[in-house]
């Protein structure tokens, strides 16, 4: 193989490396919409559960909640994005695995899944049957799911 190929062939794989991750679907607008001008960003860390069959997931978590009600929750482990989810002008949407699976919708946030149930959490809401936990004023935060087993728990910067 000669130089110029091998090179080539190179920036092509990084080039696709570091274009994959949450924002890998182009039906939206980016992430930086909900960049808050003023606003609250927490960061942390968790470990996430989806389900009781599968094994736990350590990462860096990221809390974007600009006045008003949307916000951007973004949960990775350098350089893949686990998770994402978003509220933006009252539609939802949450991605799994760098885009690989996302669900979206209008309205109310669904209850499925925990990245939507920490965020009213966070907001001093009353947790929905049947998830458990609790959410501390330190940042500390145990969401659990007792029908499916999905489960986070982790803490964020007060």
């Amino acid at each position: 193989m000669t130089p110029l190929r091998f090179l080539g062939g190179l920036g092509l794989g990084l080039g696709l490396v570091f274009s994959a991750g949450c924002m890998a679907s182009r039906d939206r607008a980016p992430v930086s919409a909900l960049t808050p001008v003023a606003g609250d960003v927490r960061t942390g860390q968790a470990v996430w559960c989806p389900r009781r069959s599968m094994p736990e997931l350590a990462g860096e978590l990221i809390v974007i909640n600009p006045p008003g009600p949307d916000f951007l929750v973004r949960f990775s482990k350098d350089p893949l994005c686990l998770a994402q989810a978003e509220r933006q002008g009252g539609r939802w949407r949450v991605e799994f695995a760098a885009g690989t699976r996302h669900r979206q919708g209008r309205g109310r946030l669904p209850q499925w899944t925990a990245w939507f149930v920490l965020t009213e959490a966070l907001d001093g809401a009353t947790l929905p049957k049947p998830w458990t936990g609790q959410v501390r004023s330190t940042g500390e935060f145990r969401l659990s799911n007792p029908r499916t087993g999905e489960s986070l728990e982790g803490f964020l910067t007060p």
